[in-house]
């Protein structure tokens, strides 16, 4: 703030440490001196104010158009006033575009590998340097990009958390600076900008306000990163609850509990996704409806393809023994087709009903308090419990009335 104030008072040949209201110069009007000499006590006296949330650069042109919007100044003043801050600004940027050059100049390059440990060229399109607390960062856009999608689409329990994007090496977010850095260096690559992170940059890089506006399309983005890289045991649970969930009239669904689990994530990944986005996407729209029919019919499909999908056998060897196996026939997801579109628009309007009310129950038997033998008891079960205490009552009141 300082430099910025003495390179203003530079200009105009004026010492603001001096209250002087004389200019020291007689080509500089008097009006100069007192505008920038209020102004500076004003910058001063933001800056270290305790409610201030915003820096130095963020209020300076604020408190600069209030000043020389003034109806005693004419527009000859107002127009060298003017003249006077932006012969400023460009000097400050000079110097600290001096100043960078130097830093980069002695700045020692601390990281030359990618996160995989293989050797970084910096070339145009694949690959940018990073300057970031007083080191040199060799980043290939492929990991940018990683880094900053993880970062953003970061939703703990299904729940939209975003979190700035950080650099992996020292754990420190980037700077705005170098966010745009990023963007633009992508923007000019081969590679696709991700979703985003082109609205992280519509939100001038700002997470609250990219969650605040975009909470569904994050929602949506963290379900497609889920099916494909989410952890085996979590998508086996989300797997066994669609099955259970997801009404089939026709055939008793039932998968071995030994049955590979690699096989069985990557035959029912398809079919997870649609139960995701029916279930736990923000999107109020049609295709979300939709989305829980279309997932009914082909779950439909497929087990009538093969209706012992997922059981354990015993079949006879060579040796004429024994061994283990297991049904993993099926039709491929995309092999079923739904040529009559009348087959999901004619349904039974209950039957969301019902799958939105198991969907409740289940949240409700989780919330079940277990009592000491680790039992789970139900607030039904507390109902009967004391009907039958009141039962009890009664029937040992009627005896003793009879003994009376």
């Amino acid at each position: 703030m300082n430099i910025w104030i003495d390179i203003m008072c530079k200009i105009i040949d004026y010492d603001y440490h001096k209250l002087n209201l004389t200019s020291q110069s007689n080509k500089t009007p008097q009006t100069f001196p007192i505008t920038i000499f209020l102004y500076e006590l004003k910058i001063q006296t933001v800056s270290t104010s305790y409610n201030v949330l915003k820096p130095f650069y963020h209020n300076k042109l604020t408190i600069w158009k209030k000043h020389i919007n003034n109806k005693f100044y004419s527009s000859n003043i107002i127009n060298e006033l003017w003249n006077i801050y932006c012969k400023t600004q460009r000097s400050y940027y000079g110097f600290s575009k001096l100043a960078l050059l130097f830093k980069l100049k002695h700045a020692k390059i601390s990281v030359i590998n990618d996160l995989c440990m293989n050797p970084i060229t910096i070339t145009t399109g694949k690959s940018i340097s990073i300057f970031q607390n007083g080191s040199i960062y060799y980043f290939t856009l492929s990991d940018l990009i990683n880094i900053c999608k993880s970062a953003l689409i970061n939703s703990p329990n299904f729940y939209s958390d975003p979190i700035f994007p950080k650099n992996p090496y020292i754990n420190i977010p980037f700077t705005k600076s170098i966010m745009y850095y990023i963007y633009y260096s992508i923007r000019i690559s081969n590679f696709r900008i991700p979703l985003l992170l082109h609205l992280f940059y519509l939100s001038d890089f700002n997470t609250n306000r990219f969650y605040l506006d975009n909470e569904s399309v994050i929602r949506d983005e963290y379900i497609d990163d889920f099916v494909k890289n989410g952890p085996i045991d979590d998508l086996l649970d989300y797997i066994y609850d669609m099955i259970y969930k997801v009404p089939n009239r026709k055939y008793l669904i039932k998968i071995d509990h030994d049955f590979p689990s690699d096989i069985l994530i990557n035959v029912m990944r398809p079919y997870l996704k649609l139960y995701l986005i029916s279930s736990l996407s923000l999107s109020k729209t049609e295709q979300q409806f939709r989305t829980y029919y279309i997932l009914k019919y082909k779950l439909q499909k497929f087990f009538e393809f093969n209706p012992s999908f997922g059981r354990k056998m015993y079949i006879r060897n060579s040796k004429r023994k024994f061994i283990e196996s297991y049904n993993t026939t099926h039709i491929l997801f995309n092999d079923i087709h739904i040529n009559n579109v009348s087959v999901l628009v004619n349904i039974d309007d209950l039957d969301m009903i019902r799958h939105q009310n198991r969907m409740s129950i289940d949240d409700h038997d989780s919330d079940n308090i277990s009592d000491d033998d680790g039992h789970a008891t139900s607030d039904s079960d507390n109902n009967n419990e004391n009907n039958n205490e009141n039962n009890a009552n009664i029937s040992d009141n009627n005896d003793d009335d009879s003994l009376s």
